[in-house]
């Protein structure tokens, strides 16, 4: 592979992808050939894509550039804490902020325990010769860029190593001949140095040598952090903000001083929305556990001011929400309560989550670890009855994020429903039969309203809607409200406040009780009846509108008491059959 690339100053590579990871599948001289080659082994991966690789002799390196892709393609996020940045094709490159992140990261071992950050490490000669002198760790940290870089590029790993190394061999030069102009922070504070390095054009470089330096004598990361932002303000330049702002987020990610921002709070869900509230700049004010530190932050990021300190505290709540630690002390019910409410500060102002796709996995991998047998069974256990089991796992589904954490509460909840012995219970034994039919319209109501996915939905609801028939048909209870004798009306009102009050399942049962109504209604002597004891029209057509509003009420709004009944409503007419979560919140 290495010799096609040296034989031309172009070359094409085809990659697959298999999980995360991308393998050079081959490599063509011919740009055309190439992608038939990726289209014909498309269908054995995820995802497959051809680079082109042009040599830049300038810098002697390949540069690349995707010319084809096809297939599953997962949006970048910068809230990735595991992505290796492609950096160190230059000097520059370690200075920046991606750079330093890197460096934070494959040298996180040893920069927690010399009490330092990347930003502070390249900074510093003392640092980086210390760090030479380490040599394992130095190694180390360049033979896992390097790799992780020729993933993308097919360069070889020797050649990448040693070019990594001259690179910073070349900033170690740079930085022993720079060093003796870094500025002070003297008596004139941090507007003095300010001054003295605007207009030149290595300031930002300036002004985190003198930061760096004036934070030698620190011990902790915390007392770093506090003098940092002790010395800012927001109508610094914003030049001397990103100076700023790289600094606390390396702070942040790599010394764990959140606590310096939001105070000790009770457990680990007020940690994180008081850490929410941080990242889209509203900080409470009233809240007294957020120190100056934190105010001064949620400032300058309301202002625009701290991205990378806005992604330091965004990375951080991902991984905290995905962490093992409980957010509250308690049972799965209060943790899931929990999460409901952590939900509603880890979302924006416009409804969107922070931190985006990465946030709401967190929290659907944080909702799944309930959603195993044991830790179901447990949670269920002081419930008796199947209903009171049901209603407890529908309460759950509510405080849950993620589909595939809904479709597995549906393994739990489904066969409770369905069972011979949820069958039994809702049908014959629990309790008297308008007891019955009250908890069978409850249940359904609540699978209605339910984020569950539809097909769990509308299996739940009419499954609950033939026991409500089963229920009803077993009871003969229309038949006994309509037979013997007494007046019509007395009948007819009868059902008519069952189906207003919410006796009845929405589907076959409320099309049931709705057929019997209009029999009523289209008895010759309904109206006769109904208007027997009032005197005057006026209060007559004021009772018929009561009546008439009584009917819409119920569903009824297709015919006139004492005129002909239509025909009968079956399962395709209007909710019968097809119960929603509209027709519930309209109560049928």
């Amino acid at each position: 592979m290495e010799r096609a690339m040296k034989a031309n100053n172009v070359h094409y590579e085809i990659l697959g992808q298999r999980g995360t990871t991308w393998t050079i599948l081959a490599v063509a001289d011919d740009q055309e050939e190439a992608i038939a080659k990726a289209k014909e082994v498309r269908a054995s991966y995820r995802a497959v894509k051809v680079m082109r690789e042009r040599f830049d002799k300038a810098s002697n390196t390949y540069r690349a550039g995707q010319i084809f892709f096809s297939g599953a393609q997962a949006k970048p996020s910068k809230y990735n804490s595991e992505e290796v940045p492609s950096v160190c094709w230059k000097v520059e490159d370690f200075y920046s902020y991606e750079g330093r992140r890197a460096i934070n990261r494959l040298l996180r071992t040893e920069l927690v325990e010399w009490g330092i950050t990347a930003t502070e490490l390249i900074h510093s000669l003392d640092h980086v010769e210390k760090l030479q002198d380490n040599g394992t760790s130095l190694q180390r940290a360049v033979q896992q860029t390097a790799i992780a870089q020729i993933r993308e590029t097919g360069q070889g790993v020797q050649e990448r190593i040693k070019q990594i190394y001259e690179l910073i061999d070349k900033g170690v030069k740079i930085l022993r001949r720079e060093a003796p102009a870094f500025p002070e922070i003297g008596p004139d504070g941090l507007d003095g140095v300010i001054e003295r390095v605007r207009n030149q054009e290595s300031r930002s470089f300036m002004l985190h040598a003198a930061l760096v330096r004036h934070l030698t004598s620190a011990t902790t990361y915390a007392e770093k952090m506090t003098r940092l932002l002790g010395m800012l303000r927001t109508d610094h330049p914003a030049w001397v903000h990103e100076v700023a702002d790289s600094f606390v987020a390396e702070l942040l990610s790599l010394g764990r001083v959140i606590h310096l921002l939001v105070g000790e709070r009770k457990n680990l869900k007020e940690e994180l929305a008081a850490a929410a509230s941080l990242v889209i700049g509203r900080a409470d004010p009233d809240d007294t556990l957020y120190t100056a530190e934190a105010r001064m932050v949620s400032r300058l990021i309301a202002a625009g001011k701290l991205p990378n300190t806005q992604q330091s505290l965004t990375r951080y709540l991902i991984e905290n929400l995905k962490g093992k630690k409980r957010l509250v002390d308690g049972d799965v019910a209060q943790e899931s309560t929990a999460v409901r409410e952590l939900v509603g500060t880890l979302k924006k102002p416009d409804g969107s989550w922070i931190g985006e796709v990465p946030m709401m996995e967190a929290a659907g991998q944080r909702c799944a670890r309930w959603l195993h047998p044991e830790a179901v069974s447990e949670y269920l256990a002081p419930a008796e009855t199947p209903d009171d089991k049901a209603e407890l796992l529908l309460q759950l589904e509510g405080n849950i994020v993620g589909n595939a954490n809904r479709r597995k509460l549906a393994e739990f909840l489904v066969p409770i429903i369905i069972s011979p012995q949820g069958e039994l219970f809702l049908t014959r034994e629990g309790g008297s039969v308008t007891e019955r039919l009250v908890r069978l319209r409850a249940l359904q109501v609540q699978v209605l309203h339910s984020t569950l996915q539809d097909m769990h939905r509308r299996k739940l609801a009419e499954k609950l809607d033939d026991y409500a028939c089963k229920v009803i048909r077993n009871a003969k209870l229309i038949e006994r409200v309509t037979s013997g004798d007494g007046p019509i009306v007395e009948k007819c009102f009868r059902l008519l406040r069952m189906l207003v009050e919410n006796y009845f399942t929405l589907g076959k049962a409320t099309v049931l009780v709705r057929d019997a109504i209009r029999r009523c209604l289209a008895t010759p002597d309904f109206v006769s009846d109904f208007l027997a004891s009032t005197p005057s029209k006026q209060e007559k057509l004021v009772k018929l509108e009561a009546l008439q509003k009584l009917l819409r009420q119920a569903g009824i709004d297709d015919m006139e008491p004492g005129g002909p009944a239509p025909p009968p409503e079956t399962e395709n007419d209007g909710e019968a059959g097809e119960p929603d979560a509209e027709s519930a919140a309209a109560g049928g």
